[in-house]
């Protein structure tokens, strides 16, 4: 696949597409009529293309040679990687260490300097003991030599200690593609599988393709329009805009910009910060502006109440009811439920 697209297995996904739409173009049908040789060779590259364009079916190629995976009924081994949210969005290759064990190379895995081991005496080499019960005979491991068929070495490997074998630390480059998923398995050498797990981010919740962040915004703007910034889990600042009034909880819906595959939704759900303290001529404008709260003469604890809210505002405690509400919302880490109002955004 790479061969045919005069690339080597460490290229990047942008020298893939610029290999491939500079032989596509030479060898296009339309630009050799025809010719037989060209269009066979246009079908190759479109294939090569195919394969390697793709993360799961190019790590396929590169551990098994085949972008379908391994041959039905091959052993494979699993092993769990964990990953930051921003990984699972934006996708690309990750370094991973993984700790195995390998025949030790002075004494070529047999423990000893002489590389030589005597015949186990207890089984005579064959790893098995018969046990006789009545009419039956069971064989079991050997006590003496564990199985192996072989003493332990009367020289032994001073690398290895006389086991044969010896840690190691290996790294593979794994290939995540852009939106990934916990337990999306992906190849990692032949043989060899990862499993994903993508770890809870403090910020971002994700439900299926769509994403949900929440944001700050004072009650000026909520009430006067709104135009604020949210840095986005690749790196990027969407502006994010509006001019209708908009209340605590609910959503500003920026379509296209949740996960990428699937093309979700990111829904920025506003929070309200409200001031801690407001002055009487505060109090007397927002009386004049709003309405419906008219200053009475006799009652003057009114306007003093109206006022303290600000200065002490009440301590709410979250329903019982309400709680459950959120936990059903389906965002992973008990994110909040739907608001009522969701505003179509766009970001800037």
């Amino acid at each position: 696949m790479y061969e045919v697209l005069g690339l080597n297995r460490g290229a990047t996904e942008e020298e893939i597409k610029k290999a491939y739409r500079t032989l596509a173009k030479k060898y296009h049908p339309d630009k050799n009529p025809g010719d037989e040789a060209s269009a066979e060779k246009f079908k190759e590259i479109s294939r090569a293309y195919e394969v390697l364009s793709d993360p799961v079916k190019r790590g396929n190629f590169d551990a098994f040679g085949n972008p379908e995976g391994p041959p039905p009924g091959t052993a494979a081994a699993m092993v769990r990687i964990g990953v930051s949210l921003e990984e699972a969005y934006s996708g690309g290759k990750k370094e991973v260490e993984l700790e195995g064990r390998q025949p030790c190379p002075p004494c070529a895995g047999t423990g000893s300097v002489s590389r030589t081991r005597p015949t186990c005496l207890s089984c005579g080499g064959s790893g098995a003991a018969r046990i006789q019960n009545g009419p039956m005979v069971i064989n079991i491991p050997c006590h003496s030599c564990q199985g192996r068929g072989q003493a332990p070495p009367s020289d032994p490997c001073s690398s290895c200690f006389g086991a044969g074998q010896v840690k190691v630390t290996r790294v593979f480059s794994l290939q995540i593609p852009p939106g990934a998923q916990s337990g999306e398995r992906l190849p990692l050498a032949p043989g060899l599988f990862a499993s994903l797990e993508v770890a809870e981010h403090p910020l971002f919740r994700r439900r299926g393709a769509d994403l949900r962040v929440k944001a700050k915004i004072s009650l000026l703007q909520a009430l006067c329009g709104f135009d604020f910034r949210v840095r986005h889990l690749d790196g990027r600042e969407l502006s994010v805009s509006g001019g209708q009034i908009i209340r605590p909880g609910d959503v500003c819906l920026l379509e296209g910009e949740g996960i990428p595959r699937g093309k979700g939704n990111l829904e920025v759900e506003v929070e309200i910060e409200f001031p801690r303290h407001l002055g009487e001529d505060q109090v007397a404008t927002l009386r004049s502006c709003l309405g419906g709260c008219e200053k009475k003469e006799d009652s003057p604890a009114s306007s003093a109440s109206f006022a303290n809210f600000f200065t002490n505002p009440p301590v709410v405690q979250k329903s019982v009811l309400n709680q459950k509400q959120e936990e059903s919302a389906g965002f992973s880490g008990g994110g909040p439920r739907p608001p009522p109002m969701v505003q179509q955004c766009r970001p800037q």
